[in-house]
C-alpha cells in the first residue's frame, strides 16, 4: 500500500511548530507507521501559495489538502486520517 503524504506547513522560530513537531515526531516514533506516513517538510516562508494559505494558522497538518489539525497536534484526528486511508492503527 503506498504511504500516506502528510504535509507539515510551518515556519522557523515558531514556538507553536516546535511543540507540534514534537507531538508528530512522538506519534511517528509510538507507533509502526514508517511504512505509512511520509511526512513533507513545507516551511511557508518558501512559498508564496502556502504562505497566503497558512501564514495565521501555522503549524498545520494537511493529507490530500484536507486539514487534519492547525496550532496543535490532534492524535485522534491523524488516527481517523490514518485508518480512512485503509490501514490498520
Amino acid at each position: 500500500m503506498t504511504p500516506i503524504n502528510l504535509y507539515y506547513y510551518y515556519k522557523e522560530d515558531c514556538h507553536l511548530c516546535d511543540q507540534m513537531q514534537i507531538g508528530l515526531d512522538a506519534y511517528l516514533a509510538d507507533s509502526d507507521f514508517v511504512d505509512k506516513v511520509n511526512v513533507v517538510m513545507c516551511d511557508i516562508e518558501d512559498d508564496p501559495r502556502w504562505f497566503q494559505l497558512y501564514r495565521e494558522y501555522v503549524p498545520v497538518l494537511v493529507v490530500k489538502d484536507v486539514e487534519i489539525c492547525h496550532y496543535f497536534f490532534d492524535r485522534e484526528e491523524l488516527d481517523s486520517v490514518i485508518r480512512a486511508q485503509g490501514f490498520e492503527i
